[in-house]
């Protein structure tokens, strides 16, 4: 067993170094790409684009009902028949779903009170999440291995596509077309790309007793995805058929400047669950992983989390244009999910890593009803401040699931995010000091207060978990060379 989780703690190093690449490389383009749409579309059109996403999401959850997780799950290697089984019917829920997506488009356009010339965007999704069907199956099994190498190369090059097509095209006043040929060009090649690299011959075939098998794990856990889409439906949906999408544009905006930092996190879930599942068989192990886990996920959070709280107003002004100073005021409401979602994520990756779905999905039935209960009747008092009111609320409730994990693990998770957000405070301490004397003036020297902002941080925060930093660099170096190649 030993030796076993040593191979886990190995290739969990090796898929570290190609998610932190990924992470910066990826989000950057992603963040330099909302930043170009946010500057180029028109308020009405970021709107539109926050909608066409949550549909893509919404229905991309029910194309998987949670099977190409399931394979990642279980501890034998999947066989053909399973893989076989899981591909054919996420090909029949893609097929059926984009046809029926194309057919809802025109009442989509009634609903939210647009052209129906708006439901050519509709169409581009429904092509969207029937290719993605041909790319899942290969994607999962390449995450079963922890092999992000070449999952690394592949997203960054989808990130390069995505963001250069859709700034350029809005920066030649494509509207809606910019993000929509964008989102399905990068799926185009992604799923090439990924069937080259893990070459499987699908057939398409159908067990039911596989089937059965995987749904055991793959629906519960599916629900709590669908479940939390559900959850931030309250924007797309209910703000955008009542306040129209040029609130829903507010909205979308606020939580990107204030939530941004944390958001980050969610493809480290994607080393996380995996990791996890092969640990778990070893508690001393797991205990380790999720430690760093917890401190290394509030740390990326809070670096850049303190810097926007703090520089909000010049971060809005200089970054995304003063078109979008009425969503500041609610940005300080999403802020609030840096403190809590970091710590969060990873809980919620051990619970499913070790096969106790159904209390993701419990916790995220409670979210889900805290932010539709509150939000929806504080939207016609307050506006869109009630929904920043219910996200409070929310954020605050996901400490719960702190003490639903360490039912599992020794690890104090409160003791870790203080190690992670206390090397803030004298970050800001010299940022303060630098703004009252040189105040900021442009996007130059917004970035330029960064640096030593960052360079604070990262030092007090490697003195504070050195001992934590060298035990896993010694796991990292213990990795023979050539197990890092592609």
């Amino acid at each position: 067993m030993a030796e076993k989780s040593t191979s886990v703690t190995k290739r969990s190093a090796s898929g570290t170094i190609s998610l932190i690449i990924r992470q910066i490389v990826v989000q950057s383009l992603n963040f330099g790409g909302n930043l170009c749409l946010a500057r180029f579309l028109s308020v009405n059109d970021y709107g539109f684009y926050g909608i066409i996403f949550f549909v893509f999401s919404f229905v991309l959850n029910f194309g998987d009902i949670g099977l190409a997780p399931s394979l990642i799950h279980q501890t034998s290697s999947p066989s053909k028949s399973d893989k076989d089984s899981v591909f054919t019917v996420q090909l029949f829920l893609s097929l059926l779903l984009a046809i029926s997506l194309s057919i809802a488009a025109p009442h989509l356009c009634n609903f939210y009170k647009i052209e129906q010339s708006y439901s050519i965007f509709f169409h581009f999704i429904s092509v969207t999440v029937f290719l993605l069907s041909f790319k899942s199956v290969p994607t999962v099994l390449l995450e079963r291995d922890i092999s992000f190498g070449w999952l690394t190369l592949i997203e960054i090059l989808q990130a390069i596509i995505y963001n250069a097509i859709a700034c350029i095209l809005a920066f030649y006043h494509w509207g809606a077309y910019s993000f929509s040929i964008a989102l399905l060009v990068r799926t185009l090649i992604g799923t090439i790309l990924v069937n080259l690299v893990r070459k499987n011959s699908f057939c398409i075939t159908l067990k039911l007793d596989n089937i059965k098998t995987h749904l055991k794990f793959g629906v519960p856990f599916q629900m709590g995805i669908l479940i939390n889409v559900i959850k931030d439906s309250i924007s797309p949906v209910i703000i955008g058929s009542k306040m129209g999408i040029k609130m829903t544009g507010i909205v979308n905006m606020a939580s990107l400047v204030g939530a941004f930092p944390s958001m980050l996190l969610f493809v480290m879930n994607r080393l996380f669950f995996p990791m996890f599942s092969r640990a778990k068989e070893d508690p001393q192990e797991l205990q380790f992983l999720f430690k760093i886990a917890i401190r290394i996920s509030n740390a990326i959070s809070a670096v850049t989390a303190m810097y926007v709280l703090f520089m909000c107003k010049p971060v809005i002004i200089y970054v995304f244009g003063d078109k979008w100073l009425p969503a500041q005021n609610l940005v300080y409401f999403f802020w609030t999910a840096n403190l809590t979602l970091p710590s969060m994520l990873v809980s919620i990756s051990l619970l499913n890593a070790l096969g106790l779905p159904k209390i993701s999905v419990r916790y995220n039935v409670l979210w889900m009803f805290l932010t539709l209960s509150l939000g929806i009747p504080l939207i016609y008092p307050l506006g869109i401040y009630g929904v920043g009111i219910a996200n409070v609320v929310v954020n605050l409730s996901m400490l719960l699931v702190y003490f639903e994990a360490q039912k599992w693990v020794r690890c104090s998770i409160l003791k870790e995010m203080f190690f992670s957000w206390l090397p803030s405070l004298p970050a800001v301490a010299i940022l303060w000091l630098i703004s009252k004397s040189n105040p900021v003036v442009n996007l130059h020297s917004l970035i330029l207060q960064y640096i030593p902002f960052f360079l604070v941080y990262s030092a007090v925060f490697i003195l504070l978990s050195k001992n934590e930093i060298s035990a896993f660099i010694v796991r990292l170096k213990s990795k023979p060379a050539e197990e890092y190649s592609f």
